[in-house]
């Protein structure tokens, strides 16, 4: 995936959790409409790359049984010095803080959301991404 250096910071996003963010890929409008805005994410770790890793959470619609497995793609700005150490984070609770950005699947017209960190020296990778505790509920439903 082509991560841009730079995608335009265009203020924080309302209330935004897994299913708006991969409903938000669907449509050119809503494309536009989220591009650039930050939002925060909660879910649990998966990955072994400095510079990418997933968060996932598991929807259900009446029990655990019918779980589904949601996944947001989180990159760290390739531009940046800072990366996250995958070792201190795997398989625990995170909030994640970073800028929606939409890629499209090479050969096709579909579109996958990501966030982007765009770590600073007043925001470090250790602000934008922070261990908290399991939610009390950590399924969606």
């Amino acid at each position: 995936l082509d991560v841009p250096a730079s995608v335009a910071s265009t203020g924080r996003a309302w209330n935004v959790g897994f299913v708006e963010l991969q409903e938000a890929s669907l449509t050119p409008e809503s494309r536009d409409a989220y591009e650039g805005k930050t939002v925060t994410l909660t879910g649990q770790y998966d990955g072994r790359d400095p510079k990418r890793f997933t968060l996932v959470r598991y929807k259900i619609a009446c029990c655990a049984a019918d779980a589904v497995k949601l996944n947001a793609v989180i990159m760290v700005n390739d531009k940046s010095p800072e990366t996250v150490d995958p070792d201190r984070y795997r398989n625990k609770w995170v909030e994640v803080t970073g800028r929606i950005h939409f890629f499209q699947k090479p050969g096709t017209n579909e579109f996958v959301t990501g966030l982007i960190l765009y770590p600073t020296k007043d925001e470090p990778i250790s602000q934008l991404v922070k261990i908290i505790p399991r939610p009390a509920s950590p399924w969606l439903n």
